[in-house]
């Protein structure tokens, strides 16, 4: 259950984080409508201040899937069942590696 719960929290701070860029990125236009050569007026800096406050959650939301992802990653491991053998062959060693997710 726990690993859902990350795995949610994972794809919720991703999703969010694509469409809070994607959104600030669109205002862009009407940024470089209402600034030319350094200066813009007050819609300009309106929807400057927006777009740069959308791409500041958007990198929250960035951090979040990350962090996410990676407790999500270590669950996983954590849950594998790991058997390791080494052996003797006519040849020499051989060496067994296998997971088993339950």
């Amino acid at each position: 259950m726990p690993i859902y719960v990350s795995g949610g929290i994972a794809a919720a701070g991703f999703i969010s984080a694509g469409v809070l860029a994607t959104v600030a990125l669109s205002q862009k236009q009407a940024v470089d409508a209402h600034c030319s050569s350094g200066f813009c007026d007050r819609q300009g800096l309106q929807t400057a201040s927006n777009g740069s406050r959308l791409l500041h959650l958007a990198d929250v939301g960035l951090a979040i899937g990350v962090a996410g992802a990676c407790a999500t990653g270590f669950l996983l491991w954590e849950r594998a069942h790991q058997k390791i053998q080494v052996g003797a062959t006519n040849r020499g060693a051989a060496f067994l590696y296998s997971a088993d997710f339950r």
